[in-house]
């Protein structure tokens, strides 16, 4: 029957231990000083030789014969641990064996001499899965162990052991296995197993057993199992339903230039070919964190936003879980992206670092530094909380003047502005601009309402660049106000109260009462012709925008 190769090459001596040569050092150490204690805790994530160590300890602790620290393999006691029918090294999967009635047994059954060997040792594999009663019986044997009795505790998840238990056992941190060692012993299984593999493959292997040298043989093991011949790195992806580079860099692309339709067209080709959009995910982690370490490291230039990778490599770090353990992968990833891209399109930052068009008459040198960061001092404050201020005042004074046809004019040449929200140098300008809503323009000024004045507040500091921006974009040189939405709705209203009582639109003096004005502005008998005229002059100036009753 054939053996898997994580069992055929399960190491059963230290030497032959990767990637945790500080725990072998002091295992070995304190064997050949005779500085045994009575428990032990081995933690760290799957597949890093937790309970490969804890056998090969055990068996060392039982030789007669320790030679610099590892089991002589040649006497008595040796031959009786390394058999399959030792009946002194107990291993316990805590999973399955859980109870409080389990670990009481345990609890009766320490009391017994070894039956061959010096010590009898159990080895507890996952104790985080033992109950809190489990946990409760097992620390009063830890507490007082009879002599001939040694534990070994193995835990993925040592948060989960109670702190009681920890501090009655040395602990061992076992470490992910680095991509160097996993590699190399990749390569030695290669070659006594005579397998052709692309050099590239062995990485590739590496990258995708996320530091667990027994997932990286299992997965050794798939591949070579595909083909007789030279394994190349196309038939890794093949196998594992993974991405070449290609299709990833179509992918982060289409992400981060936000083109959605594009997205869900290659996610739905990727399912269709059999990709596993598992795998998708963590190969599009690895994929933006090389991209980033290159940036950081060398200097190199990275296509995409910096901030906006991090952004989505933290998002998705937080996802994948979730993924693997969705009904809906496809639905969850989809919508995952989805929303990724919204949200980043609404906040309106450049997420692509290249040009996608470079008109030829944008001249203005605006660079990215320049954007306000810093928090504004109490001075600062007082002199924006008064442009403000006076902005409302100018608003008034524009909308008594505007008109639909300086209005209609300013929103044919908005949309010229669509073209440069990714431009590296203007683009944050530009969606400053197109955060605002227009409302209303005449031949020299154009007013733009915000949701709120703290983000006017943030943008007002780059005022003049978005007037020299819009100015060269859209070659119509005009000043910008920028004022609330609940401004420009107020505003509004009095233009409209103040048209139908035939009060002129203008800044008024607090003093007089609107009926003063009326009745000194506007007799009573022209009133009502007035009103209608009014009336046509508010619909032409807002459109849909106002409801006249």
């Amino acid at each position: 029957m054939y053996q898997a190769l994580y069992r055929k090459y399960r190491p059963k001596r230290f030497e032959e231990v990767f990637g945790q040569d500080a725990i072998v050092k002091t295992l070995k150490n304190a064997l050949q000083t005779g500085q045994i204690t009575h428990a032990y805790m081995f933690s760290g994530p799957r597949g890093t030789g937790k309970t490969t160590v804890a056998k090969i300890f055990a068996r060392a602790i039982n030789c007669t014969s320790i030679e610099k620290g590892e089991a002589c393999g040649h006497c008595s006691n040796c031959n009786i641990s390394f058999s399959n029918n030792c009946i002194d090294i107990i291993e316990i999967d805590a999973a399955s064996n859980n109870g409080v009635d389990e670990i009481r047994e345990l609890k009766n059954k320490v009391n017994i001499v070894p039956s061959e060997l010096k010590y009898k040792i159990y080895i507890i594999d996952e104790v985080h899965m033992l109950s809190i009663g489990a946990f409760n019986a097992l620390l009063k044997t830890l507490e007082e162990p009879p002599e001939h009795v040694i534990f070994i505790l193995a835990t993925t998840d040592p948060q989960k052991v109670p702190v009681t238990i920890i501090s009655r056992c040395q602990c061992f941190q076992f470490k992910r296995i680095t991509e160097e060692s996993m590699i190399q012993r990749l390569k030695q299984i290669s070659k006594l197993e005579n397998f052709e593999i692309e050099e590239d493959v062995y990485r590739a292997i590496a990258n995708a057993s996320g530091g667990g040298l027994r997932d990286a043989i299992g997965l050794l093991d798939k591949i070579t199992s595909y083909k007789d011949n030279l394994v190349t790195i196309e038939d890794f992806y093949q196998i594992q339903g993974s991405l070449v580079e290609d299709d990833l860099e179509k992918l982060t692309t289409s992400i981060f230039s936000n083109q959605p339709k594009l997205f869900l067209k290659l996610i739905n080709d990727f399912v269709e070919s059999g990709k596993d959009l598992v795998q998708i995910a963590k190969q599009l982690l690895i994929f933006l964190k090389n991209k980033l370490v290159l940036y950081y490291t060398e200097n190199k230039k990275m296509q995409y936003d910096e901030d906006t990778v991090i952004l989505l490599i933290n998002k998705l770090n937080k996802r994948l879980f979730d993924i693997k353990k969705v009904d809906d992968s496809k639905t969850y990833v989809e919508v995952f992206f989805l929303s990724f891209m919204h949200d980043s399109l609404k906040q309106k930052k450049p997420m692509l670092d290249e040009k996608k068009e470079e008109p030829k008459n944008i001249t203005v040198e605006i660079k990215n530094d320049n954007i306000p960061s810093s928090v504004p001092t109490v001075d600062d404050k007082e002199e924006i909380s008064l442009q403000i201020k006076e902005m409302k005042n100018s608003a008034h004074h524009v909308l008594s003047s505007a008109s639909k046809i300086e209005l209609n004019q300013v929103k044919e040449n908005w949309k010229k502005l669509d073209d440069f929200t990714f431009d590296s140098h203007i683009g944050y300008v530009v969606c400053y601009l197109m955060d605002g809503t227009l409302c209303a323009a005449d031949k020299e000024t154009i007013i733009l309402s915000y949701e709120y004045d703290s983000m006017i507040e943030k943008i007002l500091p780059s005022l003049e660049k978005m007037e020299k921006v819009f100015s060269q974009i859209t070659n119509l040189k005009k000043k910008i106000l920028l004022i609330s939405n609940d401004t420009w709705k107020n505003l509004k209203q009095e233009f409209i109260r103040c048209k139908q009582a035939g009060i002129p639109f203008e800044k008024k003096d607090s003093k007089k009462s609107e009926t003063e004005m009326i009745s000194k502005e506007s007799p009573k008998q022209d009133l009502k012709q007035q009103e209608i005229e009014e009336n046509d002059n508010i619909l032409a100036l807002f459109g849909d925008i106002v409801e006249i009753k």
